[in-house]
């Protein structure tokens, strides 16, 4: 058996058996591509394995994401007969895992340049609108919401007459309903009415936050825009943590839960156009 075909077998069990499996399947697709994906299970060694699992730099939380899948496709394989035992590098207990990244609490100030930020990007080969850009921070800086939630939010589950988000399979593949304070729903109603006055596709399925062309936006895409609004706003660390501020740092600010949108002034002047 091949390591491409045992994967595709393992992925479909897993997925079968309820698991949305997306982030294992995407470190199984990149073990295949680094060993070979015709190369038979049994002829990996194990220093294969030790390579892929150190990547270019020091242990992280990464590599003990990617020991963690592997570990559970090999259990897999030998439960089957695909191999005979599990590889030493992954039989073996783990080194410890680093501490985690502390979480950056973005300020007032620098929420507002971020605003201001997005409005530098508005050329022709940048892939957001700017009011879709400052209308997206503003949504997961005032909701608390993952990127990947709402990227995932349709029309129809953006209730404008009730103020409330639908966010459906999240994380722990539950509904939840989120509200929207005055603010915020002043903000988001904003950018829907320009997105009406763009024609963007308006069916109940349609992605509410698209990029120029109306097609829905990507989290790498907008995860990569961020990083160079936030160069170009100077929002930095200073902790000396190796991560800069993310997207996801919005969700630790400890108001951000509670709070409708930071004041930025009206929501009109917060979202601009563009």
């Amino acid at each position: 058996m091949t390591a491409h075909a045992l994967v595709a077998q393992y992925v479909t069990v897993c997925q079968a058996a309820g698991m949305a499996f997306t982030s294992a399947t995407q470190v199984l697709a990149m073990w295949c591509r680094a060993v070979g994906p015709d190369t038979p299970l049994a002829a990996i060694a194990d220093a294969q394995l030790r390579t892929f699992l150190a990547g270019r730099g020091p242990v992280t939380h990464y590599w003990h994401r990617k020991h963690s899948v592997l570990r559970g496709f090999y259990r897999y394989a030998v439960t089957r007969g695909y191999v005979a035992t599990l590889p030493p590098v992954l039989a073996a207990r783990p080194p410890q895992a680093p501490p985690a990244c502390p979480p950056y609490v973005y300020t007032v100030p620098e929420i507002r340049r971020l605003l201001d930020a997005t409005a530098r990007f508005a050329t022709p080969q940048f892939r957001m609108a700017p009011s879709t850009f400052r209308a997206l921070l503003l949504v997961l800086y005032g909701t608390g919401l993952r990127i990947g939630e709402a990227l995932a939010l349709t029309l129809a589950d953006v209730d404008l007459a009730a103020a409330v988000l639908t966010v459906r399979d999240s994380k722990f593949y539950k509904t939840r309903l989120v509200p929207l304070g005055p603010d915020l729903l002043a903000a988001v109603r904003v950018y829907a009415a320009g997105r009406r006055a763009r024609r963007w596709p308006q069916g109940a399925a349609a992605a509410f936050f698209v990029d120029r062309r109306g097609a829905p936006l990507r989290v790498n895409t907008v995860q990569r825009a961020f990083g160079r609004l936030r160069a170009s706003a100077g929002v930095v660390r200073t902790d000396g943590a190796r991560q800069q501020p993310r997207l996801h740092d919005f969700r630790h600010r400890a108001d951000s839960l509670i709070m409708p949108t930071p004041d930025v002034g009206s929501a009109r002047e917060a979202l601009g156009s563009g």
